[in-house]
């Protein structure tokens, strides 16, 4: 399998965007390997912000060491999250 294009992450992105806006819902990431490109394909649909709350990127070893959430995160990489 090949890695998605830009055309392609930017189709993706609105037909999330479409979905969250249906819904309702609004969202927020929090990335590490992806280095952003998760919130910056997402923003790249106009008027994300209707339902792109943000995002936090802790990316080096380094960075994840210095903060006490690698002791106390759930093993899972999806928690705290809520549907409203």
């Amino acid at each position: 399998m090949s890695a998605p294009t830009e055309p392609d992450l930017v189709r993706a992105a609105a037909l999330l965007g479409a979905a969250l806006r249906a819904l309702d819902w609004r969202l927020a990431t929090a990335e590490s390997s992806t280095g952003g490109l998760i919130g910056h394909v997402i923003t790249m649909t106009p008027g994300a912000s209707d339902y792109y709350a943000g995002g936090v990127i802790c990316y080096s070893n380094r960075a994840k060491e210095l903060g006490s959430a690698t002791r106390t995160a759930p093993r899972s990489s999806s928690w705290g999250c809520r549907t409203s």
